[in-house]
């Protein structure tokens, strides 16, 4: 139960204190050298494809995003942030 509850603190203070999604976006772009609209936009470019990774998993992962709020945010498939959560995991951990 420790777990649930430091993982759900944790949420709910990044939630109330820390980013929001455009601050997430906006931070991602500074790490990467990228405009925003680089970030966001679709397509199978390396360097989008990995921005947008990192963006899903850190939406989900640390703000409690829904997947399926962030697909239709996105425009793609709750698969596809699905399989983004999992990259952006191993991309992060670089």
């Amino acid at each position: 139960m420790l777990l649930i509850y430091g993982t759900l603190n944790r949420k709910h203070h990044l939630r109330n204190k820390d980013p929001d999604l455009e601050t997430i976006i906006q931070r991602i772009g500074d790490l990467l050298d990228m405009t925003r609209e680089e970030v966001l936009v679709a397509g199978k470019n390396r360097r989008t494809v990995h921005a947008r990774s990192i963006l899903c998993y850190w939406a989900v992962e640390s703000l409690g995003i829904s997947m399926a709020g962030l697909s239709t945010r996105l425009d793609i498939s709750v698969n596809a942030v699905g399989k983004s959560v999992t990259r952006g995991r191993t991309l992060a951990k670089r």
